[in-house]
């Protein structure tokens, strides 16, 4: 099975598990359930070489933020602008950027092999 961790950049992998666990923290479904789905994300995690201590920080941030979603004002809106992932070069790129009040997003490349 070919593996596909180095076609996708770190913050591409890092939304996914967002998207996992934000599932999990926020699904009416019962403890054991989220106790499975839980388990789910941490062998997917593993299986992908990312750190299981990072999983468990991410899990954290994202519970405390959920608790406070409801009291924070609503942002300045930014521009999102995307860069197409070809190697970890486009991080150059991407910091002439940064400090321009734009949302960076990443895209993949289709790499068939």
């Amino acid at each position: 099975m070919r593996s596909i961790i180095k076609y996708h950049p770190f913050e591409q992998k890092l939304s996914a598990f967002i998207f996992y666990i934000n599932r999990v923290i926020t699904l009416q479904i019962t403890e054991q359930a989220k106790q499975q789905e839980w388990n789910t994300i941490l062998k997917i995690a593993k299986n992908n070489g990312l750190s299981l201590h990072s999983i468990y920080n991410l899990r954290n941030k994202l519970i405390i933020k959920t608790q406070h979603v409801f009291s924070t004002q609503t942002q300045q809106k930014k521009n999102c602008i995307t860069f197409t992932y070809h190697s970890t070069l486009i991080y150059n790129v991407i910091n002439l950027f940064k400090h321009n009040n734009l949302n960076i997003a990443f895209r993949a490349t289709n790499i068939t092999t």
